[in-house]
């Protein structure tokens, strides 16, 4: 970020957040950018075979008795649930690549 602020000329003295500089250069922020992610490799999961075992893996359900305590973060049911609301996507949307990319992106996706 500093180096962001040294390229636009801004000075401490401005007392500008990064996030105003960022909606200035039209820069997500890491959440942006790891949502995206988790959703292009959802989207990678699903359009392989049945039979792949990757797609197997996602779609394994074990039956049988949990650890005592908080139970763990379940990677498909919460945050994919989680993003997927955020974005507005439906999980067949996800099979049609051109679709999927373009839904999935994130602002500065275009500049990267």
């Amino acid at each position: 970020m500093t180096m962001l602020k040294w390229l636009l000329g801004v000075s401490l003295k401005e007392k500008r957040t990064d996030k105003g500089i960022n909606e200035i250069e039209g820069i997500c922020g890491i959440e942006e950018k790891g949502r995206e992610a988790r959703l292009k490799c959802l989207g990678h999961v699903k359009r392989r075979e049945k039979g792949q075992v990757i797609r197997r893996a996602l779609e394994l359900s074990i039956a049988s008795k949990r650890r005592q305590g908080r139970p763990l973060k379940c990677w498909k049911d919460e945050d994919m649930l989680e993003d997927m609301n955020e974005k507005g996507i439906a999980e067949d949307l996800t099979m049609n690549l051109d679709d999927s990319r373009r839904a999935t992106r994130a602002k500065d996706s275009d500049l990267c």
